[in-house]
């Protein structure tokens, strides 16, 4: 299946866009396990400010301008304001009946094509009988009424209000290759002409130079926080802070070291360089054989000294972890404008939950089963969950419910009471994202007990929840 057009990566995206300016993908090219890397495509006659994105002139319309870059996610969510048919109806009955018609027994045929044995599969089996209707029932009959208040008004109750740069304040920008899926907001850049680029979906405005900070003194996951590593590595940080908060570029001071999640959201995961070499220009980095770590300014939840980091050779996200040496760089980010929503989750209809930053709406209780990756997408392809329309999310947009400042499980547990374990035991969800150079015949998914991304063959069972 990871050779399928679907998450292959089309060389009709390569090219020049409108006015000259080289496409977003023109410098990667994965073919199995090796990359491709033909460089910049000769363009004459770009224009400073000129869009640089992922699709042709001429294909999809949906290319986001401007900042707000929230088509189709943004009426996706305002389309299930309407109540669920079968008000009060019985979510995980639904989800079973949802298997069912896709064809899919995930209850056992999942568990054992992953190695389970019989008592595995039973136990799997077992979590349909968990009274995830009585779940989704009580969420429905808390105080129905102050929820849909809540949804008209745009604020639910509890909610903090204002921006937090630690999640998603914007809608998320998806890769060609998930866009090409079918996923909504794909990427879209200009560049200013004048050492900065724009992100034309999330609005933020990114330094293009990259600067080297430093180098990681070892596994920070192996060192005491007051270690001569450990201080080494904050002293890498800070430098890299400082540096940001005195950048003077383009006539604005306002900048700061990117949290994770923006990092993540230029992030090309399972490409090398995960920053993109023609908008993000670092002549010494050779992604493809050295270790080096692009830096976010996001620490380690309970771990000092220790920050999340996204890896220059296919845009692994982690904990800093290395096993020796790795180069630190970072370029600077600035936010020219704030999401003014007041507050994320809302609940417009029962068994759903929608982001009101990102435009996402989430199924609320995962699937009550673990499977492989084809059949998760064929899962979320047939869930009949408020008028259906659901598909398996891209890993940037996995990645923006993760609550780095928790313990596990990193996810709001008011939104989304209750987890699904994956195959060895931790929080494990299934993305469409293939993993590109890190592996052509395998997918990335989200650990939700750890933080992290990884690439595992389809084969292996994870948890699912399906977002439209």
């Amino acid at each position: 299946m990871a050779t399928d057009s679907k998450h292959a990566y089309s060389l009709a995206r390569l090219g020049c866009a409108p006015g000259g300016a080289s496409f977003l993908q023109a410098a990667w090219v994965p073919m199995g396990i090796a990359v491709i890397f033909a460089g910049a495509a000769a363009c004459g006659g770009a224009t400073a400010g000129g869009p640089i994105g992922g699709h042709d002139a001429g294909g999809d319309s949906g290319v986001a301008t401007g900042a707000s870059g929230s088509s189709s996610g943004s009426s996706a969510g305002t389309s299930g304001i309407s109540t669920e048919a079968g008000d009060g109806g019985d979510a995980a009955a639904q989800a079973d009946a949802t298997l069912a018609e896709a064809g899919v027994d995930a209850h056992v045929g999942a568990a054992s094509e992953a190695g389970f044995g019989s008592d595995e599969a039973s136990v799997a089996a077992s979590d349909a009988d968990t009274d995830e209707a009585s779940v989704a029932a009580s969420d429905a009959d808390t105080d129905a009424a102050s929820v849909e208040a809540s949804t008209d008004s745009g604020a639910d109750a509890g909610c903090a209000s204002g921006a937090d740069p630690t999640w998603a304040e914007w809608p998320m920008p998806n890769m060609p290759s998930d866009s090409d899926a079918g996923t909504p907001n794909p990427e879209s850049y200009s560049d200013n002409g004048d050492g900065t680029v724009t992100d034309n979906v999330t609005g933020l405005m990114w330094q293009q130079a990259i600067t080297m900070a430093g180098t990681l003194a070892g596994n920070p996951d192996d060192q005491s926080p007051t270690s001569s590593a450990a201080l080494a590595n904050a002293a890498a940080w800070s430098t890299a802070e400082a540096s940001c908060q005195s950048l003077a570029l383009a006539g604005h001071d306002d900048w700061h070291l990117p949290t994770l999640i923006e990092l993540i959201s230029i992030d090309h995961l399972g490409f090398s360089p995960a920053l993109d070499p023609v908008l993000f220009p670092d002549p010494s980095l050779d992604a493809a054989t050295e270790v080096a770590l692009f830096m976010s300014d996001t620490p380690e939840a309970g771990s000092p000294n220790v920050w999340w980091i996204v890896h220059a050779f296919g845009g692994a996200v982690g904990d800093g972890a290395a096993s020796t040496y790795a180069r630190l760089l970072f370029n600077c980010v600035r936010v020219p404008h704030q999401n003014p929503t007041a507050c994320r989750f809302a609940y417009p209809a029962t068994g759903t939950v929608l982001d009101a930053k990102t435009n996402l709406t989430w199924q609320q209780t995962a699937a009550t089963a673990v499977m492989v990756e084809p059949d998760a997408e064929a899962y979320c392809s047939a869930l009949n969950l408020s008028g259906g329309g659901w598909r398996l999310p891209s890993a940037r947009e996995l990645l923006t419910l993760v609550n780095y400042a928790a313990s596990s499980p990193l996810l709001d547990q008011t939104a989304f009471p209750g987890s699904v374990s994956g195959i060895d035991g931790t929080n494990v969800y299934w993305s469409s994202t293939s993993a590109g150079v890190l592996s052509s015949t395998e997918f990335l998914d989200v650990r939700f007990d750890l933080g992290n991304t990884e690439n595992r063959p389809s084969s292996q069972a994870n948890a699912v929840r399906c977002v439209r």
